[in-house]
């Protein structure tokens, strides 16, 4: 097969198995997230009742390019655009990742198929998915990775510089990697290592310098707590804070994933040593990589009761550093591979890919299904009992009328879109922990407002002029100040008193 071929090959088996995963379908919370955030860019002169209020300008540049095709084609058509362009990008980015490291299209597939099992050995981190800043900046990112392995630099730098443009910490943390690779590629192992211990060591310096006010404590609602703390253990505890549930929470859900990371790093060290490549330098920036995770976990226990250093998102860059070390790892079995018996292997590793992507393929073919039969995407992806619920708000609610969520799965779509595309607000929503300081402190004090609401304190619901409640049917109410007007199997409603 020739090269062009192994690239195609290589390019369409991407599409295939990031299909259930990034084509855009149905609307998920992150999605409806942003979107909402980009559409209520201009909300500071009616912040009183959205929960849709983050100030902040940090995404610009994805915000003006989600505003203007927004205004152009829609919500649905603005997803669907941007989503067929993303899951385009990790399709030619990977194809030209596996070219380089010399990957035969079919072992591509079952590297795919089963990094899409977890996407990440810890943290929570995914690339395939949703339509976001970070989506748009990670193919950017794989090929200036993939021009770096053949010493294209200065290609790489300014794919890196337009990854940067959606995702500051994305594209910051790769271009340093990629510079790492550059280092690697002219000097000796021993003086890079050097040079990255003095990097490592200034980085933390400088991000301790930057952040440490962030731990400063502050009071809210009468409750003193810390920016670090709200927007750490309180709310992103499962993203970057390991150790702020206990030990025995950080053996169930983190343990794994560092002994994984520091498994990989040791793999490859070994695949170095004894069967050293062409990519050696890869492979060294891969270790130091793999590595790094385990440094950011150090890092995140001696700052446990800070947190300063967890609004970085040190755990960010694991879903990637997993897929390429995965890739890497595979070399040396794609090149063991006898030609004679090169077929047979191929329908066997295609064959061993299509078993694990069935379950994949299968809940995407539903949610296709379901926008067939819909007007909208929101509407496709609601259940009967949440269409009796939108149904009766849009009859018995008027726009802009607040009507609290209480506090569960807020990030459901379901939820979002009540305030997005049925212009009732919603006050607040977990989801949306604004990233501006200010915004930040006014988004956890309507979350301890809306809590002492639902928990009988009913002055607070005239303080936030809402008049009916939204809970989920299996769980107790008992409060005083809510009187129940419509319930089914899955949600209630509740009229305040």
């Amino acid at each position: 097969m020739t090269i062009c071929k192994k690239f195609l090959a290589s390019f369409f088996i991407c599409l295939f198995f990031t299909l259930a995963s990034a084509f855009p379908a149905l609307w998920s919370g992150n999605e409806l997230m942003y979107f909402g955030l980009t559409n209520n860019s201009d909300v500071s002169s009616d912040i009183a009742g959205t929960a849709f209020f983050e100030t902040s300008n940090h995404r610009l540049f994805f915000d003006l390019i989600v505003g203007s095709l927004i205004n152009i084609l829609g919500f649905d058509q603005a997803k669907f655009f941007l989503g067929m362009l993303i899951w385009f990008g990790y399709g030619l980015s990977i194809a030209l990742l596996s070219k380089n490291f010399e990957i035969n299209p079919f072992l591509i597939g079952l590297i795919l198929s089963i990094f899409l099992g977890t996407q990440s050995l810890l943290g929570g981190e995914w690339l395939f998915g949703t339509v976001e800043p970070k989506t748009l900046a990670y193919p950017l990112v794989i090929l200036a990775f993939s021009f770096a392995m053949v010493q294209k630099w200065v290609t790489s730098f300014i794919l890196v510089l337009f990854s940067i443009c959606f995702h500051f910490l994305v594209g910051s943390f790769w271009g340093l990697s990629i510079m790492l690779l550059f280092v690697f590629d002219k000097l000796r192992f021993r003086n890079v290592m050097l040079i990255a211990i003095v990097f490592i060591f200034f980085g933390i310096l400088t991000a301790y310098i930057l952040l440490k006010d962030n731990a400063s404590i502050i009071e809210v609602e009468g409750i003193a707590t810390s920016i670090a703390e709200i927007y750490g253990p309180f709310r992103h505890s499962h993203h970057i804070a390991p150790f702020s549930e206990g030990i025995r929470e950080f053996m169930k859900t983190w343990l794994p994933g560092f002994l994984g990371h520091f498994s990989l790093a040791v793999i490859i060290l070994f695949s170095l040593y004894q069967s050293p490549n062409k990519y050696v330098n890869v492979g060294k920036l891969l270790v130091f990589l793999n590595l790094y995770i385990v440094l950011a976990l150090i890092i995140s226990y001696i700052d446990r009761d800070t947190h300063i250093f967890a609004q970085l998102y040190m755990f960010r860059p694991s879903s990637l550093i997993f897929l390429i070390s995965m890739m890497f790892i595979s070399i040396n079995f794609n090149n063991s591979i006898n030609k004679n018996n090169r077929l047979f292997y191929q329908l066997t590793l295609f064959l061993i890919s299509l078993n694990l992507y069935f379950n994949h393929l299968g809940q995407f073919a539903s949610s296709l299904v379901k926008i067939m039969g819909s007007e909208t995407r929101y509407e496709a992806s609601l259940t009967m009992n949440q269409e009796e619920i939108i149904n009766w708000l849009e009859i018995n609610t008027n726009l802009n009328e607040i009507v609290l969520i209480d506090s569960f799965d807020e990030s459901n779509p379901f939820f979002l879109g009540i305030e997005i595309f049925k212009q009732r607000k919603t006050y607040v929503n977990w989801k949306l922990i604004p990233t501006n300081k200010i915004d930040m402190i006014e988004w956890y004090k309507r979350v301890i407002i809306r809590k002492d609401a639902l928990d009988g304190n009913c002055k607070n619901f005239k303080l936030v002029s809402a008049k009916y409640v939204i809970h989920q049917t299996k769980d107790n109410i008992s409060n005083q100040c809510l009187e129940p007007v419509l319930k089914n199997k899955d949600y209630l409603i509740s009229k305040v008193i």
